[in-house]
């Protein structure tokens, strides 16, 4: 199988993060340590540039688990990430991309 995912996408994801999401300075983090930087994510996933970067990289990633048949993760951050993922399902060759669904955190994927 041709992969979809390759050195280019990853050197463009790398420059959207550091273009968007890397902050330089002194960080109080929820744990209470300090830190030089902070990277915040969801600066890129809410990208459109971004959202289809990650999401071709998780298909890629996903295409030798053709048995995984939803993705998923923690609300607020991982929703951005699941849409964009199964917008590209269909059209980056996910086998049965109709039956591919999304799920949040709790959320029984079986069950949408």
């Amino acid at each position: 199988m041709t992969r979809a995912w390759g050195e280019e996408h990853r050197a463009q994801l790398v420059a959207l993060l550091k273009r968007d999401a890397l902050r330089l300075g002194t960080f109080t983090l929820a744990s209470g340590r300090s830190s030089h930087y902070y990277i915040d994510g969801r600066r890129v996933t809410l990208l459109a540039e971004g959202s289809q970067l990650i999401a071709v990289g998780m298909l890629d990633l996903l295409a030798d688990y053709p048995e995984v048949t939803a993705v998923g993760g923690l609300t607020l951050g991982a929703d951005p990430i699941v849409g964009a993922t199964l917008a590209l399902a269909a059209t980056h060759g996910r086998p049965r991309a109709a039956r591919f669904s999304g799920a949040q955190a709790g959320q029984d994927p079986r069950h949408p």
